[in-house]
This record gives structure tokens, C-alpha cells and sequence, in this order.
């Protein structure tokens, strides 16, 4: 018989590093032979592929690979199941989920929609049924576990919504990239951000990376500035004071897009208001002076373009009384808060010297148009007020929206398609039984000590593996499972998350079903299945389809995967073009965007509107109070941090440090990405070498410990027992290990995560974080009509602190037990 073979496009299964790469799949005889990165139209393709996404093609094929619908027979955590029947497992569970609604109502049905780490993630047909789900059954989805909320809220404070740009400027780049906060050149995600970056140095951009570890970036870059972690406000206030008392900042940038020269009643906090300064402004204008003080009116945009200040020419740093009240610009008030953030001053908290403090803000500016490449390393507690300084100091130099330079967040919105698809077309049932809930960590707890409270009690974990993923794994073992009547778990393989389920239902692999997603470069893609599903695997589509026949939502469920994406493209991208290119990838026009000409392409690139802002900083149009960028917020003034600043947290307390003297640093390990990849036998192998505690050797010499030994790694929330590693990239005063690894290598032990807090929980409020979410909330849900259960942001607590922790690493009390 002749050989068969057919290539298709597929998500790669690690879609959650945010690289959003597609895969060209070779099959033959219908097994996976290859996998390769697929070229997309246009010039310069950007679609990239790492060794992650090309060692996915094995997963399918993987040892652990769950084939078969799995009921627990043991304790929960145990890991004992036996095999059953698709038509048992969902007969069973829903009627269970039917008890539950009828006992305490459809909210008591939880569904997980934390989508990190889920290929296709929040854009992936999987979530959008989870949502429908919810809103015909009126059940409840469970919060998002955020960690990233820190770099969210710093720019939404300084520019009123969470800002998404675009990191596809290599041609426009221009002197200087400075990487704060990440590692992209050596860890989860090195596809498209390492082209990018090196692709720049090549052309002689300079690179500088600011990071608390020595790593791949940093041996690659130009220079490297090691920052103590958690303390990046204070280089980054370090360096707004040389900008400001050099005389550095870029003036006319200020006095145009920013709120710089407007007036603050020093008094109260607040902007000044034009109509109680001068007679016939409106409420909702504000005032600015020149430089003898006289006073004029500074228009709202009100959603439009900055109109000017008139006949005014304000003075940056004005300063008048008007009856017995001080006014100053948020220029002046700025100046006078860094004039405490000399750059000796934060030499003494981060521990960059003064002098490279101001070489690195000097060239910043000399250098420009630059670019500060942020990631989401700046997990800390003072995430928000450390992403404002860093903010400040970009809008202080002027490279924010300028070509060649910007603010870029990587892993948001470079891959996002700015005028993408409709969700909602499949989100939202035409006659949804409720709008459901957002249910919290707290929310949960409360219900289970009261009953007279909403009870939570059928959790439906359609996306991810929080019990790897998730900080604190001992509160869910101890405190959530427990009072649970069922727990299901979609899942491909046997992992942290599904040891604990009641069921487990073998779900497909990217390779084995249908999606479509518009990411990657403004472009949108059709992914078909490369491979007839293994074992019983189904895909998430048919899964939600049955057990909707089960529970009376069978109307809202009854099209096939295949044909949601058709709804999916022909109704959520209705009336939007594609380019259309010539052999030579020249565009030579335009075309309808129609699921049978999709099917057919398999990407097409979306035609976008004339002009697309580079960084969503430079729009126009703000939902701050003043409309313009505010380096100074008067909500933020009533909890004393009107500008972005270094705050107070338990890593940098040095009486809590007298007992556990080390930062607990536990991070993603570059041959994983998060839960995915680890049964792959070739990145297990490359990162058991890995496994264990690091410690600097001082610190190790301090303890008497050696090189591999068993250590006990302890905080007042556990104790881990695991090999010793010493390393001299770890910096003195840190402990870091992985948390990519499941429970079963810390046997009789605690995992990382027990030794974290528990994050999403009271305990874990700032200030900050209380004090702006209300507006956040409002924006989103009042501005945007966002429905509240689609906000991604459940409360105050959201968390910003993954790395806020203290520990110590000491020989082994007994060889028996843990210590």
C-alpha cells in the first residue's frame, strides 16, 4: 500500500509561554513525522518556533498520555483510578452536577477558566464554551489566578486601561533596548522575542538587561545591571532624578501627552479644577501657569485629541497660591519626591552603584529613541508602584509612542490581533438562564464556615493544572478539595491537578482537533487535526456537548467543533479583510475573511486600519482623570503613593530575615512552560539536572552544606527536602529553585508551591491594590460594558507578589523526617 501523507497547521502545545506559535505538521501513515515552523504571509513572517514546540509533536504519543475516562477509587491525591465508560463517567457526572444546582443552586458549579498554559489560551474555542457553559447553566467561573496583575495595573494607573502594543518594530528600533524584568533570550519563550532582540543588536542597538540573576540575557547583552530583587522602583526613581536634575527630560513631549504641567491643590492631593480657579471654566477642565504664575484652563479631551493649552505657555515647574492655597505642577511635585532618590541613595537599596545609576539613565536618554522591554519579572507585592516608576521614567525621557522607541510588555499584546475576533458570538447563548459569578479563592472559603452563604461545590477544571501552577497547593489539598462533592479534571496526562479529581476525561491534543485563533502577528489561522484522536480522547467541544444533553442545555450546545470555528470566523470576524500577496509576498489587495477561504489558506494576515498606534501608550484617548498620561495619581494620593515608589514587603524586612534569611525564589524552568513539556522525556532529562535548591556558595559555606546533598528548605508554611546545587549566578541572599516539577519528586515533602503564599486571599492586599481597583473595575465594566465575570480581575487581592517569600536552607534535622 502507498505510503499517505498530509501537513496541517497546529497550535503549538505550549501556546501559554505567549509566543502564540503555529506549527506546519507532517504526517505520515497518519502518525506525526514532523513538526516545523510554518511560514505566514507577508515579508517578514513572525511566526517562530522554539525546541519546546518542536519536541511537541511526541506528546500525543506520550507514556503518560490518559486515553480513557478515569474514576478515582482511592483518596483524593492518592492517583488510584480505574477505567470507565464515556457514557458512565458523563451520566454520573452529571447528575451530580443536577444535585448540586438543585440543592444549592447552579452557581455552586464552578468552572476553571485560567487559561495560561492551555494551548490556544483565552483565544481558544475551550474558553469561549466554558463561558457559554456558564451563562446557560448560570454557573459560576472561578477567578483568575493572576500573577501578572502588577505590570497591569502600573500602566492602567499611568494611562487609565490595561495598554497592549505591538513588539514588531524591528525596523523601527533604535539605540537602545533597555530588558527589565525577564529573561527572553534564554527561557520559556524564546521564539519571536529572541529573533527580535538579537536581530536589533545585530544592527547595533544596544542591549542592557536590569534583573536580579545572572542568565542567558544577561551574558548576551551589552551590559548588565544586577538589581537587588523586588527593589526596580528605586533604580527606576534613581534614574527619573538624574533625568530631572540633569535637565534631561524631553519637555515637549511632557507639556503634549502628558498631564506634567497641570496643577495639584497640595492641600488635598487633587488636580486642580479649572472652575475653582477661574471664573467660567467647566468642572471638567483643569488649570495650568506660566512662568509668572498667571493661571489658564486645560481642556478635557474627553475621549478626543489633546486640544493644547491655548495662548498659555505653561511652566513645567509652576508653583502658585491662590487664597492661601499652594498649587504645583505634577512636574514640580515630582522633582521634590525624587529629590530623595539620589542615585546614591538607591545604590544603598538595590545595590547598583550610584555612578552606573546615572550612566545607564544618560545613555537611556542619548541613546534614544529607546525602547524598555518589560516582563513580568517584577512579581513582587510593589509590582504596581515599581512598573510606574519604570512608566515615569520612560514618559520623563519622551520614548513612549515615539518611533523607534516605546514601552513594550512583552507577552500582551505583541501578539494580538488589535482588531481580531468577536468571542462573544459563541460566548454568549441567546437566552442565557444568568450572567454567572466570578468566584473567589475567599468567596469559596466563606461559603464552606457559613452556610448560610452561596456554597461552591462541583468544580469543572476544563483549563490548566493550578495544582502544579497555583501558589499555595496546601490550601486546595486541605482546605478546598475537601468539601467538595466532585471534582472533574479535562486533561491529557496524569498531572498534579487531575491526581486530585474524581474524574479524569481523556481530553484531545492540539493535535488532534480543530481551532482557530486570531494571534500571531494580526494574523488569524485555521487548525484542522493533523491526527485521528488517540484511544478515546475528545475534544473539549464534544465533551461540553454531552454533558449539556445531560443537564437541559443541549440547544445551546449542539454544533460539532468544526462548526464553531465556522461561527467563530464567519460571524466573529464579519466584515474584516485579509491582504492578499503575490509570489513575492507583495500585498496586492484585499479579500473577504470567510471560513471556506480560511480552510483553504490556512493564515491569512488581517487587513488593519491606516494608522494602528505602535504602543497603546500613544493613543490619544485616556480613561485617566485627566485624559492625558499621569505619572501622578490623586487616587493614589489618599493611600500616600501619588507617584510610583518602592513599598514596604516581607522579602525585604530584615527582622523577619533574622529567622529565614533567603528570598524563596521559585521560578518557571526554561525546559518546561509551566505544566507543559515535562513528560517529554528529552526536557525532563535536561531538567532533572536542574532539580533541587541553588545556592550561592558563600551561603552554602555559611551553613556548612556542600554540593549535592539533602537539604530541608523551611518557612513557617513547610518544609521541602531536596538536593543542594551550588551555583555562582545566585545571588547571596536568594534560594531558587523550579516549580515545574510535580509532586511526586518531593515524596514525604513539601513542593515549592506549600511554601508560598497563598495568593488571591485578604492577606495578600496592598494598599495600592485597594485603593485603584474600584476604578479598574469601573472602567472595565461601566467604560467597556465588560461583564463582570469577564473581567479577569476578581478583586483588591488580585495578586502581584509570586516572590515574596523567606526561607532558610539548613542541614537535615533527622534522616528520617522532615525537619
Amino acid at each position: 500500500m502507498a505510503s499517505t501523507e498530509k501537513v496541517t497547521y497546529n497550535l503549538c502545545q505550549g501556546w501559554g509561554c505567549h509566543e502564540h506559535c503555529l506549527v506546519e505538521t507532517h504526517v505520515k501513515d497518519g502518525k506525526i513525522d514532523r513538526v516545523q515552523k510554518c511560514l505566514f504571509p507577508g515579508k517578514r513572517p513572525a511566526n517562530d518556533i522554539c525546541m519546546k514546540g518542536i519536541l511537541s509533536a511526541k506528546i500525543p504519543y506520550a507514556k503518560d498520555r490518559i486515553l480513557h475516562p478515569l474514576k478515582r477509587v482511592g483518596e483524593r491525591g492518592e492517583g488510584k483510578f480505574e477505567e470507565i465508560s464515556w457514557d458512565q463517567a458523563l451520566d454520573e457526572i452529571s447528575a451530580k452536577i443536577k444535585e448540586s444546582a438543585e440543592k444549592y443552586g447552579p452557581r455552586s458549579i464552578m468552572l476553571n477558566q485560567f487559561w495560561c498554559g492551555y494551548p490556544g489560551d483565552w483565544k481558544s474555542t475551550q474558553n469561549d464554551l466554558i463561558y457559554r457553559f456558564a451563562f446557560a447553566y448560570d454557573a459560576s467561573i472561578l477567578e483568575y489566578q493572576a500573577v501578572d496583575y502588577g505590570l497591569t495595573f502600573g500602566t492602567a494607573v499611568v494611562n487609565g486601561l490595561f495598554t497592549v502594543n505591538s513588539r514588531r518594530l524591528p525596523d523601527d528600533t533604535g539605540k537602545e533596548i533597555i530588558i527589565w524584568g525577564g529573561n527572553p533570550l534564554g527561557f520559556t519563550r524564546p521564539a519571536a522575542s529572541t529573533h527580535f532582540l538579537l536581530d536589533a543588536q545585530e544592527r547595533g542597538v544596544k542591549i542592557v538587561h536590569i534583573s536580579n540573576l545572572f542568565d542567558v540575557t544577561s551574558a548576551r547583552a551589552d551590559q548588565w545591571v544586577p538589581v537587588k530583587s523586588g527593589t526596580d522602583a528605586a533604580l527606576a526613581l534613581g534614574m527619573c532624578n538624574v533625568l530631572l536634575e540633569e535637565g534631561l527630560y524631553n519637555a515637549d513631549f511632557l507639556l503634549e501627552k502628558t498631564s506634567a504641567a497641570y496643577l495639584v491643590n497640595t492641600e488635598t492631593g487633587a488636580y486642580a479644577r479649572a472652575a475653582s480657579l477661574i471664573e467660567g471654566a467647566s468642572e471638567n477642565d483643569f488649570a495650568a501657569a506660566d512662568e509668572q504664575g498667571k493661571l489658564g484652563v486645560v481642556p478635557h479631551p474627553m475621549g478626543q485629541p489633546f486640544a493644547g493649552y491655548g495662548d498659555l505657555k505653561p511652566d513645567l515647574f509652576a508653583s502658585v497660591e491662590v487664597n492661601g492655597v499652594v498649587y504645583k505642577t505634577t512636574m514640580l511635585l515630582l522633582k521634590e519626591f525624587c529629590q530623595q532618590w539620589t542615585p546614591e541613595k538607591q545604590e544603598a537599596a538595590t545595590g547598583v552603584p550610584a555612578e552606573t545609576c546615572r550612566q545607564v539613565a544618560r545613555e537611556y536618554v542619548a541613546n534614544s529613541p529607546a525602547i524598555i522591554y518589560l516582563y513580568y519579572g517584577l512579581r513582587y507585592p510593589n509590582a504596581v508602584q515599581s512598573n510606574r516608576a519604570i512608566l515615569t521614567l520612560a514618559l520623563l525621557a519622551g520614548n513612549v509612542g515615539k518611533k523607534g522607541g516605546t514601552i513594550m510588555l512583552a507577552g500582551q499584546g505583541e501578539q494580538t490581533t488589535m482588531f481580531g475576533m468577536d468571542q462573544n458570538v459563541v460566548r454568549m447563548p441567546p437566552n442565557p438562564r444568568g450572567m454567572s459569578e466570578r468566584v473567589t479563592i475567599e468567596t469559596i472559603l466563606e461559603g464552606f464556615e457559613d452556610p448560610t452563604k452561596q456554597q461552591h461545590k462541583v468544580w469543572l477544571n476544563c483549563m490548566g493544572n493550578p495544582l502544579l501552577n497555583w501558589p499555595n497547593k496546601d490550601l486546595w489539598r486541605r482546605r478546598i478539595l475537601p468539601n467538595l462533592d466532585l471534582f472533574v479534571s479535562w486533561e491529557i496526562r496524569m498531572t498534579d491537578t487531575a491526581r486530585y479529581a474524581d474524574y479524569v476525561l481523556p481530553e484531545t491534543t492540539t493535535f488532534e482537533r480543530y481551532e482557530t485563533v486570531c494571534d500571531t502577528d494580526n494574523c488569524v489561522m485555521y487548525c484542522e487535526p493533523a491526527i485521528e484522536p488517540l484511544g478515546e480522547a475528545k475534544s473539549g467541544t464534544w465533551i461540553f456537548n454531552e454533558i449539556a444533553k445531560r443537564i437541559g442545555i443541549e440547544d445551546d450546545f449542539s454544533l460539532s467543533a468544526e462548526e464553531w470555528q465556522q461561527v467563530r470566523i464567519d460571524e466573529g470576524m464579519k466584515g474584516k479583510n485579509a491582504i492578499v500577496f503575490d509570489d513575492e509576498q507583495n500585498a496586492i489587495g484585499s479579500e473577504p475573511i470567510t471560513f471556506d477561504k480560511l480552510k483553504e489558506k490556512k493564515v491569512m494576515r488581517v487587513e488593519m486600519p491606516p494608522y494602528i498606534p505602535e504602543d497603546g501608550l500613544s493613543m490619544d484617548m485616556h480613561t485617566t482623570t485627566t485624559g492625558r498620561f499621569e505619572f501622578y495619581s490623586e487616587l493614589l494620593y489618599n493611600v500616600g503613593r501619588p507617584f510610583g515608589d518602592l513599598e514596604p514587603m516581607e522579602m525585604l524586612d530584615e527582622k523577619k530575615r533574622e529567622e529565614y534569611p533567603l528570598q524563596f525564589y521559585v521560578g518557571r524552568h526554561k525546559y518546561f512552560m509551566q505544566g507543559q513539556f515535562t513528560n517529554i522525556e528529552e526536557n525532563h532529562l535536561l531538567a532533572s539536572k536542574q532539580f533541587g535548591v541553588a545556592l550561592n556558595p558563600i551561603e552554602a559555606e555559611k551553613r556548612g552544606l556542600v554540593d549535592g546533598e539533602l537539604v530541608d528548605v523551611v518557612n513557617e508554611r513547610g518544609t521541602m527536602r531536596v538536593p543542594l546545587q551550588l551555583r555562582d549566578d545566585i545571588p547571596v541572599g536568594m534560594a531558587h529553585t523550579w516549580y515545574s516539577f510535580d509532586e511526586k519528586h518531593y515524596p514525604g515533602t513539601c513542593c515549592p508551591q506549600d511554601l508560598m503564599h497563598a495568593e488571591n486571599t485578604p492577606e495578600r492586599e496592598t494598599a495600592v491594590m485597594r485603593a485603584y481597583y474600584p476604578s479598574y473595575a469601573y472602567i472595565n465594566i461601566e467604560v467597556l460594558k465588560t461583564p463582570q465575570v469577564m473581567t479577569h480581575v476578581a478583586g483588591p487581592y488580585t495578586p502581584e507578589g509570586l516572590w515574596d517569600q523567606l526561607c532558610d536552607v539548613r542541614k537535615i534535622s533527622n534522616e528520617g523526617e522532615v525537619a
